[in-house]
């Protein structure tokens, strides 16, 4: 480990991997490299790093100056040896000042820290996917509540939202929370129709289905080349 080696060793180890990308700049890009060189001249005792690990959260995170383009490389290999190592309090001040904002999320949530992970995650999360890591972290904590909470904030946000919307609606039936995954269902199927979807919410709507059904299907005439095809199995049935 990096942690182990003296700064004469960290520097040679530099030094060679700015020998390989020289032997190799005709076959890999020039600065495939950087992220380790830097690794090794910085170790884990740079005095930006140090106040990052002690809990100075600053604007330039775990640097000085403009953060290099290889920052998130680099701050997410320090993040999983922070992991390993379970210093966990430390891997949130870095995740934090280096705006690796799921993965600090995500931790908060597996440490129990579930009205952070909450609060942080509807702050920052903007994408369904990494709402959906977020519901799946605080329903292994067994937080149902706000499992629910995140999970039909997730439904708003637009964009790839069908994973996040069947995982809701899959959670909904099994509570007993059948007007949920109705809702849950028909989002799914306006984002991303599909004939299993759509036979799923003709089993939830009951009497409403007629109505559902006419509005499904007239979205779907309407933004056919925006779908991906399944919405033409439900138009065929």
């Amino acid at each position: 480990m990096i942690a182990d080696l003296s700064p004469g060793e960290r520097e040679q180890w530099a030094d060679r991997l700015t020998q390989w990308q020289t032997e190799t700049g005709d076959y890999i890009m020039d600065d495939a490299f950087d992220a380790a060189q830097a690794a090794f001249l910085h170790g884990w005792d740079h005095p930006p790093l140090v106040r990052v690990l002690q809990g100075e959260i600053s604007k330039g995170g775990a640097w000085e100056g403009e953060a290099p383009w290889y920052a998130d490389d680099l701050a997410a290999a320090r993040l999983d040896v922070l992991e390993q190592q379970e210093r966990y309090q430390e891997y949130l001040y870095l995740a934090e000042a280096e705006g690796q904002m799921e993965r600090y999320v995500l931790m908060l949530a597996r440490l129990g820290r579930v009205q952070e992970a909450v609060d942080e995650g509807l702050r920052h999360l903007y994408k369904p996917s990494q709402l959906l890591a977020l519901v799946k972290a605080l329903r292994e904590g067994g937080a149902l509540t706000e499992v629910l909470r995140v999970a039909e904030h997730g439904l708003t946000r637009g964009g790839h939202v069908a994973p996040l919307a069947n995982w809701l609606c899959d959670l909904a039936l099994g509570m007993g929370e059948s007007e949920l995954a109705l809702r849950a269902a028909e989002v799914a199927c306006r984002t991303n129709p599909g004939l299993d979807v759509y036979l799923r919410i003709q089993t939830l709507a009951g009497d409403r289905w007629p109505q559902l059904k006419e509005n499904l299907l007239a979205h779907m005439r309407k933004g056919a080349q925006g779908f991906g095809g399944g919405h033409v199995d439900v138009l065929l049935q």
